[in-house]
């Protein structure tokens, strides 16, 4: 008798080929200046196959954001600030507070029209632009260890 959910056992077994792909549209003006790269790993037995096209490209704008953000020291000072006034009480709290350290996350954002159908020499009608935004980080970075605020 099977386990419930699993498949009883046949006495024969019939296997199949079946065929697997990935396919993407590529436009044929794209084609101009595509590079195409095929790498074999053999370590995880994969095939890669990577397209790469060079696109014109017209810069409108960078923004960069910043944010800071508190972090307990270690694993001691957080239990420390979750539960040190209700098991440690205030006086060893007002003693021994938790420490923390500071860290400052870094984002840059780029703007660019982009033009995948313009082709070499600039030719009047460009083609339409396709608005393009890039976000690039963050960037962690540490302020300081162990500062007690």
């Amino acid at each position: 008798m099977a386990a419930p959910g699993s498949l009883p056992m046949p006495d024969q077994v019939v296997m199949e080929w079946r065929k697997f792909a990935a396919a993407q549209q590529i436009p044929v003006n794209m084609l101009e200046n595509l590079e195409f790269e095929v790498h074999h790993d053999h370590f995880f037995r994969l095939l890669l196959m990577r397209l790469t096209k060079s696109v014109l490209a017209e810069h409108l704008a960078e923004e960069e954001y910043s944010a800071r953000a508190r972090f307990p020291a270690t694993w001691w000072d957080h239990w420390k600030e979750a539960h040190g006034q209700t098991w440690l009480g205030p006086l060893w709290m007002r003693k021994w507070p938790p420490r923390f350290t500071y860290r400052e996350a870094t984002m840059k954002i780029e703007h660019a029209f982009l033009y995948p159908e313009a082709s070499i020499p600039r030719p009047p009608d460009i083609g339409r632009p396709v608005r393009y935004d890039q976000i690039t980080g963050p960037y962690w970075t540490d302020e300081n260890q162990g500062d007690t605020q």
